[in-house]
């Protein structure tokens, strides 16, 4: 027998309905709702993604980037009220314009994803604009296809923008729900004003505006303030011994052991080798660079410092030779002036100064451009010039040429796995090309410096700002943990004056700056810490850092090894011997013994 049936109180299924929907008590509907639902979890997956594949978000981080889309709802709703009082605008233009915000945040979260992947930070609004127009050959130059990408950009705003309009409705709303939301509004703004300085090094959007996750260098280098002047432990002759051109090469992300010249069996680097084989090129071996980026490498490299020492903007060899009346003329691929403010860190002793920026057509990345900057260049007395190129065919967003193929014998270019959706197989195919091509571009620097005179007295240094990952530990490309793949770079002289350079158990890429002034016979300046190539050194060890990761890489009774000592995820003190594979080396410093070769590794770091 069935007892009476209890009438339920619908006042208490209102309660519970109003309880499951907080928001919609302060003024936001349920299209509202649904909206907000649709950002966060957009933005929740994307982020996820690029913290886990990178490390370079935090919780933290996330979580403020999602209390920032919960404000800009609310102010999206209280914005375009007026508006739903029109059936046309309410219906459709609102709805569209919401698609698109959602649309624009998708793109910023893509860009970052690139920005991570490929220079160790968001790409910054300058970047941004630099290379929208260009997008294109962009897509081309790592391998996508523009069409496709054109086809899924169509797809994602047709998506975006069609359906909220579909969802929103028009709808009314009372004036205490207005002030409920304007309330909660002004108390986010509350709570921002209050904690801001959290927000700047963290929030993606404050990261990408404000230039404050930037990872390929100290953060004092990118701080303002005055730049260093030399300074020199006694007084320093007012004229050279030695009047000489200089020339220094850097082809970026190119590692020593990809070249043919460095063993590799791809015949990547013709002109290269027949320099070495001749006897006059002179390859030195066992060569580092201080970091896993370009902007640490590249000012570490003219400046004669360490990534520890990068704490402002340092004085480099520019600002030297400017001291001694020569000229310096930089004729960079690739775009100095947006990238994180790089062409500023170059100083203002420049007499020229090119580069994929400062020209009106073309590819930013494409060094065929030094093709023309040379022939209009115009040096003034060779002897009293340095000539800085910077060759970009190598890196994964540089242009690449069809002539330019290479036969490549490593047999992981067969290798079609996916790293973040890009072909393995593929990318190790056109690094190679890019070797190949630039040696072409070496080869006609070799022609210009002989056809204007300059080979028979100039010395000559080709070497990389950083090294690359081909797909080893599941990584393309370049920063993460200085490894091998990333730090090891080449180093090679042309030196008709001093054809026998001391042999050297390591090298790094901070002796570069100060092996020009020894050839002129002047002295290094104070904080310098290289040690010309032509100084014989007792120095077993270098210093080789990343972000939130400091080491030493080193050779002990023949023995190569290398120190980390990391921060942050995965912390910890590892000393590694890279006879082995480096990442598979995961026990921490527990032994006096280790700590002892940690010692030695520290004392001859510092011997000249």
């Amino acid at each position: 027998m069935q007892g009476p049936k209890t009438k339920t109180n619908p006042t208490i299924i209102s309660a519970i309905l109003r309880a499951r929907t907080p928001v919609e008590r302060f003024g936001l509907a349920k299209p509202w709702q649904h909206y907000l639902l649709v950002l966060l979890m957009q933005a929740v997956l994307m982020l996820t993604i690029i913290r886990f594949r990178y490390g370079l978000i935090s919780r933290s981080g996330i979580v403020m980037h999602l209390l920032v889309l919960i404000a800009l709802v609310i102010t999206a709703n209280l914005v375009t009220r007026p508006l739903f009082r029109f059936r046309f605008t309410a219906k459709y233009f609102v709805p569209a314009g919401l698609g698109l915000l959602q649309l624009g945040l998708l793109c910023i979260y893509v860009y970052a994803a690139i920005g991570y992947r490929f220079w160790g930070g968001p790409l910054n609004v300058e970047l941004l604009t630099a290379y929208a127009p260009q997008w294109d050959v962009l897509a081309r130059s790592v391998g996508f296809s523009p069409t496709w990408l054109r086809g899924g950009a169509l797809l994602l705003i047709l998506g975006c923008t069609t359906w909220p309009v579909l969802v929103f409705k028009p709808h009314k709303y009372s004036d205490s729900r207005f002030h409920r939301l304007l309330l909660l509004l002004i108390l986010l703004g509350v709570v921002y004003g209050v904690t801001r300085h959290l927000w700047l090094p963290r929030e993606i959007l404050h990261s990408i505006y404000y230039n404050t996750a930037l990872t390929m260098a100290p953060r004092g280098l990118f701080a303002p303030g005055e730049r260093q002047t030399p300074t020199y432990s006694t007084a320093h002759p007012l004229q050279p011994k030695t009047l000489r051109p200089l020339v220094l090469i850097t082809i970026d992300a190119l590692r020593s052991d990809a070249m043919q010249v460095y063993g590799n069996p791809t015949s990547n680097t013709p002109f290269i080798s027949s320099l070495v084989a001749s006897g006059r090129l002179q390859r030195l071996d066992n060569a580092y660079s201080i970091c896993t980026f370009s902007i640490c490498g590249l000012v570490g490299t003219l400046s004669s410092r360490y990534w520890s020492q990068l704490d402002r903007i340092p004085d480099n060899l520019p600002d030297v030779l400017h001291g001694y009346d020569y000229q310096s003329h930089f004729l960079l691929s690739g775009d100095h002036v947006h990238f994180w403010h790089l062409r500023d860190k170059y100083g203002e002793h420049l007499t020229t100064y090119r580069d994929g920026s400062t020209q009106s057509g073309g590819y930013i990345n494409d060094d065929q451009l030094l093709d023309q900057w040379l022939s209009e260049l115009k040096p003034g007395v060779s002897h009293k010039s340095f000539l800085y190129i910077h060759l970009m065919s190598v890196h994964a967003f540089g242009m690449r040429h069809e002539e330019f193929h290479a036969q490549v014998a490593d047999p992981a270019v067969s290798d079609h796995q996916s790293i973040g959706g890009i072909d393995r197989g593929n990318y190790i195919q056109r690094y190679h090309d890019g070797i190949l091509q630039a040696d072409d571009s070496v080869r006609k620097i070799f022609s210009w410096l002989g056809n204007h005179g300059w080979l028979n007295d100039a010395l000559v240094i080709i070497t990389a700002d950083h090294g690359e990952y081909l797909g080893e530990y599941n990584i393309l490309g370049h920063g993460h943990l200085p490894y091998e793949p990333v730090t090891r770079i080449p180093l090679l002289v042309y030196d008709k004056h001093y054809s026998h350079y001391p042999k050297r158990l390591i090298y790094s890429q901070v002796d570069i700056a100060p092996t020009f002034l020894r050839a002129l016979g002047v002295p290094v300046p104070v904080g310098w810490s290289g040690i010309p190539l032509q100084q014989p050194t007792g120095r077993c060890a270098v210093a080789v850092n990343s972000f939130n990761v400091k080491g030493l890489v080193g050779v002990l009774n023949g023995v190569p090894m290398k120190y980390l000592e990391i921060e942050g995820d995965n912390a910890g003190r590892y000393l590694l011997d890279l006879r082995r594979d480096e990442q598979k080396q995961k026990e921490p410093v527990n032994t006096p013994e280790q700590e002892s070769r940690i010692k030695q590794m520290l004392d001859c770091a510092s011997d000249k």
